[in-house]
Protein backbone atom coordinates (compact mmCIF):
# COMPACT_ATOMS: atom_id res chain seq x y z
CA UNK A 1 0.00 0.00 0.00
CA UNK A 2 1.36 3.41 -0.96
CA UNK A 3 2.19 6.12 1.56
CA UNK A 4 -0.76 8.12 0.24
CA UNK A 5 -3.28 5.37 0.98
CA UNK A 6 -1.76 4.70 4.39
CA UNK A 7 -2.18 8.37 5.23
CA UNK A 8 -5.74 8.47 3.90
CA UNK A 9 -6.72 5.62 6.20
CA UNK A 10 -4.85 7.22 9.09
CA UNK A 11 -6.33 10.69 8.58
CA UNK A 12 -9.85 9.90 7.33
CA UNK A 13 -11.60 12.31 9.68
CA UNK A 14 -9.30 15.25 8.93
CA UNK A 15 -10.10 17.69 6.14
CA UNK A 16 -6.71 19.28 5.45
CA UNK A 17 -4.59 17.73 2.71
CA UNK A 18 -1.29 19.27 3.80
CA UNK A 19 -1.27 16.91 6.79
CA UNK A 20 -0.55 14.02 4.39
CA UNK A 21 2.98 12.85 3.78
CA UNK A 22 3.15 13.63 0.07
CA UNK A 23 6.89 12.96 -0.24
CA UNK A 24 6.39 9.83 -2.37
CA UNK A 25 3.73 11.25 -4.66
CA UNK A 26 5.30 14.56 -5.62
CA UNK A 27 3.60 17.81 -6.55
CA UNK A 28 1.46 16.29 -9.31
CA UNK A 29 -0.72 14.55 -6.72
CA UNK A 30 -1.34 17.84 -4.94
CA UNK A 31 -2.48 19.47 -8.20
CA UNK A 32 -4.89 16.61 -8.96
CA UNK A 33 -6.45 16.67 -5.52
CA UNK A 34 -6.81 20.47 -5.65
CA UNK A 35 -5.75 20.90 -2.03
CA UNK A 36 -8.84 19.25 -0.53
CA UNK A 37 -9.29 16.03 1.39
CA UNK A 38 -11.20 13.67 -0.96
CA UNK A 39 -13.11 11.54 1.57
CA UNK A 40 -15.70 12.06 4.26
CA UNK A 41 -16.13 9.71 7.19
CA UNK A 42 -19.03 7.87 5.48
CA UNK A 43 -17.15 7.26 2.22
CA UNK A 44 -15.28 4.06 1.55
CA UNK A 45 -12.01 4.07 -0.29
CA UNK A 46 -12.65 2.10 -3.51
CA UNK A 47 -9.31 0.34 -3.59
CA UNK A 48 -9.24 -3.42 -3.84
CA UNK A 49 -5.59 -4.38 -3.61
CA UNK A 50 -4.59 -6.68 -6.43
CA UNK A 51 -1.89 -9.27 -6.42
CA UNK A 52 1.04 -8.11 -8.49
CA UNK A 53 0.32 -9.03 -12.07
CA UNK A 54 3.68 -8.46 -13.67
CA UNK A 55 4.54 -11.18 -16.16
CA UNK A 56 7.97 -12.65 -16.50
CA UNK A 57 8.82 -12.72 -20.21
CA UNK A 58 11.85 -13.49 -22.36
CA UNK A 59 12.57 -10.87 -25.04
CA UNK A 60 15.65 -11.32 -27.25
CA UNK A 61 17.34 -13.57 -24.68
CA UNK A 62 16.60 -11.13 -21.84
CA UNK A 63 14.53 -12.13 -18.82
CA UNK A 64 12.17 -9.25 -18.11
CA UNK A 65 9.19 -8.19 -16.03
CA UNK A 66 6.41 -6.70 -18.12
CA UNK A 67 3.00 -5.18 -17.51
CA UNK A 68 0.48 -3.24 -19.60
CA UNK A 69 -1.66 -0.52 -18.05
CA UNK A 70 -4.76 1.03 -19.58
CA UNK A 71 -5.87 4.55 -18.65
CA UNK A 72 -9.29 6.17 -18.95
CA UNK A 73 -7.92 9.63 -19.70
CA UNK A 74 -4.85 11.33 -21.07
CA UNK A 75 -4.58 13.19 -17.75
CA UNK A 76 -4.11 9.89 -15.87
CA UNK A 77 -1.67 8.70 -18.54
CA UNK A 78 0.44 11.86 -18.21
CA UNK A 79 0.42 11.65 -14.42
CA UNK A 80 1.54 8.01 -14.56
CA UNK A 81 4.36 8.69 -17.02
CA UNK A 82 5.63 11.75 -15.13
CA UNK A 83 5.65 9.95 -11.78
CA UNK A 84 7.21 6.78 -13.22
CA UNK A 85 9.98 8.77 -14.90
CA UNK A 86 10.65 10.65 -11.63
CA UNK A 87 10.87 7.39 -9.66
CA UNK A 88 13.10 5.78 -12.30
CA UNK A 89 15.42 8.80 -12.27
CA UNK A 90 15.67 8.71 -8.49
CA UNK A 91 16.57 5.02 -8.65
CA UNK A 92 18.81 5.48 -11.70
CA UNK A 93 17.07 2.45 -13.16
CA UNK A 94 15.07 3.13 -16.32
CA UNK A 95 12.29 0.97 -17.78
CA UNK A 96 11.44 0.46 -21.41
CA UNK A 97 8.13 2.22 -22.05
CA UNK A 98 5.84 1.59 -25.02
CA UNK A 99 2.89 3.97 -25.36
CA UNK A 100 -0.07 3.11 -27.58
CA UNK A 101 -2.87 5.70 -27.23
CA UNK A 102 -3.99 5.23 -23.58
CA UNK A 103 -2.12 1.98 -23.00
CA UNK A 104 1.41 1.80 -21.61
CA UNK A 105 3.55 -1.32 -21.59
CA UNK A 106 6.39 -1.20 -19.08
CA UNK A 107 9.32 -3.61 -19.39
CA UNK A 108 11.85 -3.93 -16.58
CA UNK A 109 15.21 -5.68 -16.58
CA UNK A 110 18.76 -4.89 -15.55
CA UNK A 111 20.57 -4.01 -18.78
CA UNK A 112 24.03 -5.11 -17.62
CA UNK A 113 22.79 -8.64 -16.83
CA UNK A 114 19.85 -8.99 -19.24
CA UNK A 115 17.93 -10.38 -16.28
CA UNK A 116 15.53 -9.37 -13.52
CA UNK A 117 17.13 -8.19 -10.27
CA UNK A 118 15.94 -6.75 -6.95
CA UNK A 119 16.08 -3.25 -8.46
CA UNK A 120 13.52 -4.30 -11.08
CA UNK A 121 11.24 -5.75 -8.43
CA UNK A 122 11.59 -2.62 -6.30
CA UNK A 123 10.75 -0.40 -9.29
CA UNK A 124 7.72 -2.56 -10.15
CA UNK A 125 6.41 -2.05 -6.60
CA UNK A 126 6.87 1.71 -6.86
CA UNK A 127 5.02 1.71 -10.18
CA UNK A 128 2.14 -0.15 -8.51
CA UNK A 129 2.05 2.59 -5.83
CA UNK A 130 1.63 5.17 -8.61
CA UNK A 131 -1.31 3.15 -9.96
CA UNK A 132 -2.87 3.11 -6.46
CA UNK A 133 -2.53 6.91 -6.36
CA UNK A 134 -4.24 7.18 -9.76
CA UNK A 135 -7.11 5.01 -8.50
CA UNK A 136 -7.60 7.41 -5.57
CA UNK A 137 -7.56 10.42 -7.91
CA UNK A 138 -10.08 8.73 -10.24
CA UNK A 139 -12.40 8.03 -7.32
CA UNK A 140 -12.36 11.67 -6.28
CA UNK A 141 -13.41 12.59 -9.81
Amino acid sequence: MSKLLQNIFKNRNQHILHEFDMSKSGNAMLRHLSGGFPYEETNNVPINPEAPSWQQVNIDNRNCLQKTYGFKSSKSLKYFLNEMIDVASEMQHHPEILINHTQVTVTLYTHDLNDVTERDIELSKKIEEIIEDINVISFQG
